[in-house]
């Protein structure tokens, strides 16, 4: 956002520069002034001015040139984020008794077979 702002501020710099220019280059000869002195100021600041603008387009067009790259990233990350939470949820709903009734029995079996066995080892007692 800065660099935007910074390049539209060089711009209109610029275009207002060139517009002095032509526009003072006018007066200047209506009112006796050398044409050369201010003119060749305005010309290496619009130079030079073009050459910032030139610099930041530059930056602006790197900037985002890795946004775009960051963003492509962070959709392949999304990406295999819900992969990983679809195969969780799923392994999640295989081991839970409450989701998958053929677990039930060989849960239950077990406990009674636990039980008996506890049953056992206090009548030994």
């Amino acid at each position: 956002r800065k660099l935007n702002q910074r390049i539209m501020e060089l711009e209109s710099e610029v275009e207002e520069l060139q517009a002095k220019s032509a526009t003072g280059g006018e007066h200047r000869h209506n009112t006796g002034e050398s044409p050369g002195t201010n003119s060749a100021t305005d010309a290496r600041k619009i130079l030079e001015l073009d050459r910032k603008l030139q610099g930041q387009m530059e930056n602006v067009i790197s900037l985002e040139e890795s946004l775009c790259k960051k963003e492509s990233e962070m959709a392949l990350m999304e990406e295999r984020y819900k992969k990983y939470l679809g195969k969780a949820k799923s392994v999640i709903k295989t081991l839970d008794p409450k989701h998958n009734p053929n677990l039930v029995p060989d849960v239950s079996t077990l406990r009674t077979t636990i039980n008996e066995k506890e049953r056992i080892i206090e009548n030994m007692e």
